[in-house]
C-alpha cells in the first residue's frame, strides 16, 4: 500500500499545493476489491475520504470520494473525525463523530458500493447514560440463532457488549451487558485505554486497542495491542484473552511529524485504525502521529504466542 500515492492523489483531487494530513485509515473487504477510509486533515477543516482498492491494495482510478459535505448534510455535525468501516447483513458501514464539544454524536453511515461508493443512510447511536464525549465503539455483527444483530464493543474496563436496533433515524441501544474482571491485569485496569477497530477472524471478534501512557513532560505516548473475545459466548463471557501493548512506531516513523501539530500533548502516537485478516497472518493499517498511514503484517503464530487470559463475571 503506497499512502504516498493516496496522498498525492487527495492533493490532486482537492486541487491545492500545500501540505495535507492523512491518517488513521480503516479497511474492509468487498467482494473481489477493499474499501478504505481515512481522515484528511487541511488547514482548520476536518474531512473523510473514501476510496477503493484492488487485490495487491493499488488505488482504483476514478474511485477516491470526499464524504465530508455529504455527512454533513445528513446527519447536520459540521465537524466530522474517526470513520471505522465495519459488515451488517453484508452491507458495508462505516461510524464517525462530530469531535470534542459538551455532547458530541456518534453516527454510523451505510455505504451503497454498487458501481460508486455513495452514502445510503446515516444513523445517529442514541445511548442512554453515556459520557458527554464519546468516541470509540466498537460496532459489528453477531448472529444469534442464525438471526444477525447490531452489537457494540462499548469500553473496556468495564467490558461491556451494546444491541442496536434500528430505528427511522437512530440506532437505539436497547440492551447493554457489563463484565467485571476478577483478576489483575496490565492492560485492563488502566482507564486510558481506547478501543480502536475490529475484525472478525472464526468465531472470534478481534479488537485493536491504544494504551496511552502520559510521559514526565506531560506528553501522551500510544501503543496498541490485541483483544480477543469469543463471539458465541458474548453474553456470557468467563474469559477474554489480550496481548500486552507491543506496538509501537518504528524508529523512521517517530520522525514523520508535522509542523503543526493538532495536540500539543500527544507524543509518538501509532493508533491502530484497521485490521484484515489474510491467510496466514493479519495486515495492520494505523495512523502515525495524527499525519500520516503505516501499515504492517504479523504472522497469526507470533500473534498466539503474545495471548494472555484475564478472566471476568
Amino acid at each position: 500500500m503506497n499512502f504516498f500515492e493516496l496522498k498525492k492523489k487527495v492533493i490532486d483531487f482537492l486541487k491545492i499545493s500545500n501540505d495535507i494530513y492523512i491518517f488513521n485509515p480503516s479497511i474492509i473487504k468487498n467482494e473481489k476489491n477493499y474499501i478504505l477510509i481515512f481522515r484528511v486533515v487541511l488547514n482548520e477543516q476536518r474531512k473523510i475520504f473514501i476510496c477503493e482498492l484492488n487485490s495487491k491494495y493499488e488505488i482504483i482510478n476514478n474511485t477516491l470520494e470526499d464524504l465530508t459535505c455529504s455527512l454533513q448534510n445528513h446527519s447536520g455535525a459540521t465537524f466530522v473525525a474517526d470513520p471505522k468501516l465495519f459488515k451488517f447483513k453484508d452491507d458495508i458501514y462505516f461510524t464517525f463523530n462530530d469531535g470534542y464539544r459538551e455532547k458530541n454524536n456518534i453516527y454510523i453511515v451505510k455505504l451503497n458500493c454498487i458501481n460508486s461508493i455513495k452514502i445510503n443512510a446515516v444513523y445517529k447511536c442514541v445511548k442512554k447514560n453515556r459520557q458527554s464525549i464519546e468516541k470509540n465503539w466498537i460496532f459489528f455483527e453477531n448472529k444469534i440463532n442464525e438471526h444477525p444483530e447490531l452489537c457494540a464493543i462499548y469500553s473496556v474496563s468495564p467490558f461491556t457488549v451494546l444491541k442496536f436496533k434500528f430505528e427511522e433515524k437512530t440506532v437505539a441501544c436497547y440492551f447493554e451487558k457489563k463484565y467485571k474482571f476478577i483478576d489483575s491485569s496490565l492492560i485492563l485496569n488502566n482507564s486510558l485505554v481506547h478501543l480502536c477497530s475490529s475484525c472478525s477472524y472464526n468465531e472470534h471478534l478481534i479488537i485493536t486497542y491504544s494504551k496511552i501512557k502520559k510521559k514526565e513532560t506531560k506528553k501522551a505516548k500510544y501503543s496498541a495491542g490485541l483483544i480477543f473475545v469469543d463471539k458465541e459466548k458474548l453474553l456470557n463471557l468467563t474469559e477474554i484473552k489480550y496481548t500486552n501493548p507491543f506496538f509501537e512506531l518504528y524508529e523512521n516513523e517517530k520522525n514523520i511529524i508535522p509542523q503543526k501539530t493538532l495536540t500539543k500533548y500527544r507524543i509518538e502516537v501509532l493508533y491502530l485504525s484497521g485490521i484484515l485478516k489474510e491467510k496466514t497472518k493479519l495486515k495492520f493499517f494505523y495512523g502515525i502521529n495524527d499525519f500520516f498511514c503505516g501499515v504492517r503484517d504479523l504472522e497469526l503464530n507470533f500473534i498466539s504466542q503474545k495471548k494472555n487470559s484475564t478472566y471476568l463475571v
